[in-house]
């Protein structure tokens, strides 16, 4: 089989080390979506500010892929 000119053939090496690549990547993308399902906790008592005389919340600024969500 001719190679395109400056283009060697795949070696066994390199389709190891391509299947390597592939294996770690996934393997990093699918640890990446482990850990613990649920809502935030809650802040704790002392994080929360004191005394405040208003209640009102602040303006809520809309994200441009709101929509979608």
């Amino acid at each position: 089989m001719k190679s395109f000119a400056g283009q060697d053939k795949m070696t066994a090496s390199n389709v190891r080390v391509m299947i390597s690549a592939v294996v770690l990547v996934s393997v990093g993308l699918g640890l990446s979506g482990c850990g613990r399902k649920g809502e935030l906790d809650p802040p704790s008592p002392a994080a929360a500010p004191q005394g405040q005389a208003g209640t009102a919340k602040p303006a809520q600024k809309h994200f441009l892929l709101d929509p979608l969500l």
